[in-house]
């Protein structure tokens, strides 16, 4: 759930700052929109950690890599081979 409400406030935040800074002229409403702006996306930031902390805790975090041929590698347990 806090993966999903931080990918959310992600795209509102596009939504935000490409009204705020190519539709916009008015400085009076560009730059408190483009400060929100930023703000949500500190508080995104946050749940996205916490999200991930979790998933750490869990020990289910997606780990890619790339092996020694260059190709794709995942694994989920920190301790477990790639493949």
């Amino acid at each position: 759930a806090k993966a999903y409400a931080a990918l959310t406030m992600l795209e509102s935040i596009a939504d935000i700052t490409s009204t705020a800074c190519f539709k916009e002229s008015d400085p009076e409403v560009y730059i408190p929109a483009v400060a929100a702006a930023h703000e949500l996306l500190r508080a995104a930031a946050r749940l996205a950690d916490e999200a991930r902390e979790i998933e750490k805790q869990n020990d289910t975090v997606l780990r890619t890599s790339h092996g020694s041929s260059g190709k794709a590698t995942k694994k989920t347990k920190l301790l477990e081979k790639p493949k």
